[in-house]
């Protein structure tokens, strides 16, 4: 079986890739365990209210890391549901399951930090086009394809992703 470097060309790299992707793995799991509240001092509270909450268990910086990733994971889903009836490779279709599996599990967990979090049931980062994120027009592009042609722009776009998420500014293509 083919593992994600193979597949995606991050040979060589893949290592120092993986040690950056830890922080957002433990940052997904002290949020979903009860993150930063867990940390507060004794003393009480000046208000006991939902807004009060929230803003001392949550900074806008989490509050839109909590959107983004929730937009990047339902958006990337449909292309990997594509998976099983347009690839021809094995190795692909056991890859894209595994990664639908955990962008499941990951979505979860983000629905209910984004519960817990209060936020407005609008996600304002849906549809958005940003660099390595799956767009509905890639999805209707890839449902037109199968076999070899399906496999190159599956494994083009997870290429596209790893390289926007993980590498300086200076590296990221302009889409």
């Amino acid at each position: 079986m083919a593992d994600i470097e193979s597949l995606t060309g991050l040979g060589g790299k893949s290592q120092t890739r993986r040690v950056r992707a830890i922080p957002r793995l433990l940052l997904v799991g002290l949020l979903a365990t009860g993150g930063p509240a867990g940390c507060k001092s004794s003393a009480p509270e000046a208000a006991d209210t939902p807004a009060a909450t929230t803003a001392s268990q949550f900074g806008g910086t989490d509050l839109a890391w909590i959107e983004i990733n929730i937009a990047m994971d339902e958006q990337l889903l449909p292309l990997l549901e594509l998976v099983p009836q347009h690839s021809g490779s094995p190795d692909l279709q056991a890859l894209a399951l595994q990664v639908q599996a955990f962008t499941t599990a990951e979505l979860s967990g983000l629905r209910a930090l984004h519960d817990q979090a209060r936020l407005p049931a609008v996600n304002p980062h849906t549809g958005m086009r940003m660099p390595g994120m799956v767009t509905p027009q890639q999805v209707t592009d890839a449902q037109a394809l199968t076999g070899k042609h399906f496999d190159a722009d599956v494994a083009a776009r997870g290429r596209h992703q790893r390289r926007t998420e993980h590498d300086p500014p200076e590296h990221r293509s302009a889409d």
